[in-house]
């Protein structure tokens, strides 16, 4: 169904991918008729300019706004983050397209770290300088972990002694 078909009531489907990504099923609260956007003088007519559109009002999670979307779609975009679709299918199109591009960034990301360790592995083999430098971070985490143990054991050991003893 095109937006300038929906009528009052009728669901609204929305993709809010602000802060994370979020489907939110809203409802029309009004569509106006179709009209063509104003023309700012010396403005030269634009694509936009020479497509109908219609001003729907949703409300959505308690929250009403209005949108001027083209007359001809069944999916459109606002303010970047939302996608504003009259079927459940346009959202899942969307919702498809952003698991497969973070799946993809996810397995960059893995090739990218294991990268990163094969280089490691040549620079500690190849460049005694990065090799040493290596070994003495290994070295001072080893000591800061065994410091830590010792500051726990010393910790509880004072807890011991200064609670007060029972004697029978």
């Amino acid at each position: 169904m095109l937006f300038k078909d929906m009528k009052p009531g009728y669901p609204v489907y929305l993709l809010d991918k602000k802060d994370g990504i979020k489907a939110i099923q809203g409802k029309v609260v009004k569509v106006s008729d179709p009209y063509f956007p104003p023309v700012q003088p010396g403005q030269m007519p634009t694509m936009n300019t020479t497509q109908r559109v219609v001003d729907v009002t949703l409300e959505a999670e308690g929250v009403t706004n209005t949108y001027s979307i083209p007359e001809t779609l069944t999916v459109t975009y606002a303010a970047n983050s939302l996608v504003l679709s009259t079927n459940r299918e346009g959202i899942l199109r969307d919702v498809e397209s952003i698991k497969t591009r973070d799946e993809e960034e996810l397995r960059l990301q893995k090739k990218r770290e294991e990268e990163i360790a094969a280089c490691e592995k040549i620079l500690e083999e190849w460049n005694p300088a990065f090799a040493e430098k290596k070994e003495q971070e290994k070295r001072l985490l080893n000591l800061e972990d065994k410091m830590g143990n010792i500051e726990g054991m010393l910790r509880k050991l004072i807890s011991q002694t200064s609670s007060p003893q029972i004697k029978d």
